[in-house]
């Protein structure tokens, strides 16, 4: 008999061409670096309490399965805009949406401009330019995705028509115009991921557990899984994703530890360096000093119960998402930044 061993453990992740049936898993899955694994199985027992002449309960019946797993893994990918990231399966089952030139199976292509923004302007990137906001040059135009400062500015915009957009002349963002830096040629970039709005598409999920020595392996299986994810920063550490998918429970199998798998050769970015910046109040962002930060899609899921399945679960559903970010910086005087403003405010921000 062979020992299972803790360590010893790989998880493999496949978007389901049909929801809820199982997908083959195999190496090209499970490309990326696992910790702190916890799978917790399900199984609900319905009681049989009948009335009798003793007392005494007799045999339940097991009724629906289901079963969570829990892990995180480091943000990192092949260093190349145009490679999948190798948890891309896992992004969208936590109902986000990929837009690339070069998008994964499955999904449509979508033009991707990175234009760099002229900072020697009075422009700051400021409320007036919002996410999804139509951005034009001429007959050439697109949906806004973000503005970000990586020592420099640049816009993101995606679903560009009739472009590509030129570096010859200033875009136009929701009535605002928006100088382009003449001197950096506009790229078209790889992969971006957002929340979407609907389409969630599902996966199989499995996690191989295998012995001291040997390949032989325990494999637990959930199907029809979505689940949700929080982007976890905390200073001088690696960038994490916390996930947790919950899925059909599957039957237990005896397997094969899954052979040739090829994880990142990157290292993952720590966060340091990190340029943070909160709440612009027309000042331009302010720079705080914080040792930790987490972004959460806090998605809502629930099951899609069916009784023509053996599990009595069709797939786990995303029915809400009530995003949420926490960032500890140190408390200051009002008169160097006020925290509270944009709170009191009641103005709607992002998407």
């Amino acid at each position: 008999m062979s020992v299972l061993s803790a360590r010893r453990k790989q998880v493999a992740v496949a978007i389901e061409a049909t929801e809820g049936s199982e997908e083959s898993l195999a190496a090209a899955d499970a490309g990326f670096y696992v910790f702190d694994l916890g799978f917790t199985p399900n199984i609900e027992q319905n009681e049989r309490l009948p009335f009798r002449d003793s007392i005494g309960s007799i045999p339940s019946i097991p009724g629906v399965r289901s079963g969570e797993m829990n892990f995180e893994t480091e943000l990192v990918g092949s260093g190349d805009l145009t490679t999948v990231l190798p948890f891309d399966a896992l992004l969208r089952a936590c109902g986000m949406e990929v837009i690339s030139p070069n998008p994964p199976s499955g999904v449509t292509a979508r033009t991707f401009n990175r234009i760099k923004i002229d900072t020697g302007t009075a422009w700051t990137g400021g409320t007036s330019a919002q996410i999804d906001a139509t951005a034009s040059q001429g007959g050439v135009s697109g949906s806004l995705a973000m503005t970000v400062h990586e020592g420099d500015a640049y816009l993101f915009v995606y679903d560009v028509t009739s472009g590509p957009f030129l570096n010859s002349s200033d875009i136009t963002v929701g009535g605002v115009t928006i100088p382009i830096d003449s001197g950096e040629a506009v790229g078209v970039t790889g992969y971006y991921y957002r929340p979407a709005n609907g389409d969630f598409e599902s996966v199989t999920v499995g996690e191989f557990i295998g012995p001291q020595t040997g390949t032989s392996a325990l494999k637990n299986l959930l199907t029809g899984a979505r689940g949700s994810v929080s982007f976890e920063f905390k200073t001088g550490d690696r960038v994490r994703m916390a996930l947790t998918m919950q899925g059909a429970l599957g039957t237990p199998s005896d397997a094969t530890l899954l052979s040739g798998i090829t994880f990142p050769s990157n290292t993952p970015p720590n966060w340091l360096n990190a340029l943070l910046r909160l709440h612009d109040e027309g000042s331009g962002p302010y720079a705080p000093c914080a040792d930790a930060m987490s972004l959460n899609l806090n998605n809502n899921i629930e099951a899609r119960l069916c009784a023509n399945q053996a599990s009595g679960i069709q797939s786990y559903v995303i029915v809400d998402r009530a995003g949420s970010g926490n960032v500890d910086p140190e408390l200051v005087n009002v008169a160097d930044h006020n925290f509270f403003n944009r709170m009191f405010k009641q103005t709607a921000r992002g998407r």
